[in-house]
C-alpha cells in the first residue's frame, strides 16, 4: 500500500499500481472517484434517509466522509479486516471514530453473524489482492446482509474484476437472492455498481421524477440526472436496452 500526495490531492495505492481511494486534503467528503458517485446513487431507488449504515472495505474512507457530510444524524458502522488500511485511513485520511461513526477490524461476514443491528443502508466495495472479495461477493453473504437490512434497505455493491465468469456470478447471485436488483455501468470505467433490496424499489418513479433528480443532483454534487437515465436505459426489461442483459451475462 503506498499513500501519494500530489498538491491538493492525497491517494491510497494498493500493490503500487491500483488506485483505491483518491481525497481532497481540504475537502476530505467530496468525491473524486466515478465510482463512488455510483455508489452513492441509492436515493434513486429508496426516498428515505437512512438512519443506519454499514461500510465493509474502509480504504480511505471517502464515501464514510461523504455520508458524515450529507447524513450527519445517520449511524455509520465502518468494517475492514485490515489493520493496515485501517492505520492508513486514520493517519493519512482524517477517519474518526465519534459517537455516529464506529470503526472495526474484522471480517465483514464475521462482523454481521456476531450482532443482529439491522441497517437502512449497506455498502459492500471489499477487494484483496485477486479482485472482489470471493467470500463476500457469493450468495451465503448476500442473504447474510438481506436479513440485516431493514424492510426498504438497500445493499450497494462496487462489482469490478477482471474475470468475466465472476462478474457473472455476482451478478446471478444478486438477481436471485433479493426480490429487486438494479445495475449501473459506470460510464468510461469497468466498475458496475448494483443496488439490491428485499422489496421491489420504486426506482422507476423516482427516476421519471426530474425535478426530484436536480434537487438530489444540487444537494449532493452528483449528476443524479444522468444515473437516472443509465437506470432507465440498462435494467428496462430482461433483454434491457440494445440487448445489454445478454452482454453482462455472457461478460
Amino acid at each position: 500500500m503506498e499513500v501519494i500526495e500530489d498538491g491538493e490531492m492525497r491517494s491510497l495505492y494498493f500493490s503500487g499500481r491500483h488506485l483505491q481511494s483518491r481525497q481532497w486534503i481540504s475537502d476530505p467528503s467530496a468525491l473524486i472517484l466515478p465510482y463512488t458517485w455510483y455508489m452513492m446513487a441509492f436515493p434513486l431507488v429508496r426516498l428515505a434517509e437512512p438512519e443506519r449504515a454499514l461500510m465493509i472495505g474502509v480504504g480511505a474512507g471517502s464515501m464514510i466522509h461523504f455520508l458524515r457530510r450529507h447524513f450527519p444524524a445517520c449511524a455509520i458502522d465502518a468494517v475492514d479486516i485490515s489493520s493496515d488500511i485501517l492505520a492508513i485511513s486514520r493517519d493519512f485520511f482524517d477517519l474518526r471514530e465519534d459517537d455516529f461513526l464506529r470503526i472495526y477490524c474484522q471480517d465483514g461476514g464475521a462482523f454481521l453473524r456476531q450482532n443482529d443491528t439491522r441497517y437502512d443502508l449497506i455498502l459492500l466495495d471489499a477487494f484483496d489482492g485477486e479482485g472482489m472479495a470471493a467470500d463476500l461477493y457469493a450468495a451465503p453473504f448476500f442473504a447474510l446482509t438481506r436479513k440485516h437490512l431493514r424492510e426498504d434497505g438497500i445493499l450497494v455493491c462496487n462489482l469490478w474484476s477482471s474475470q468475466a465468469s465472476v462478474r457473472r456470478d455476482a451478478f446471478r447471485q444478486l438477481r436471485r437472492s433479493f426480490a429487486d436488483t438494479i445495475f449501473l455501468p459506470v460510464p468510461e470505467r469497468g466498475n458496475m455498481v448494483s443496488l439490491s433490496a428485499a422489496l421491489a424499489m420504486p426506482w422507476r418513479e423516482i427516476c421519471a421524477d426530474n425535478p426530484r433528480l436536480r434537487q438530489l443532483s444540487d444537494r449532493f454534487g452528483l449528476d443524479f440526472v444522468t444515473m437516472a437515465e443509465i437506470a432507465r436505459n440498462y435494467n428496462g426489461g430482461e433483454e434491457g436496452q440494445g440487448g445489454f442483459w445478454r452482454r453482462l451475462l455472457r461478460g
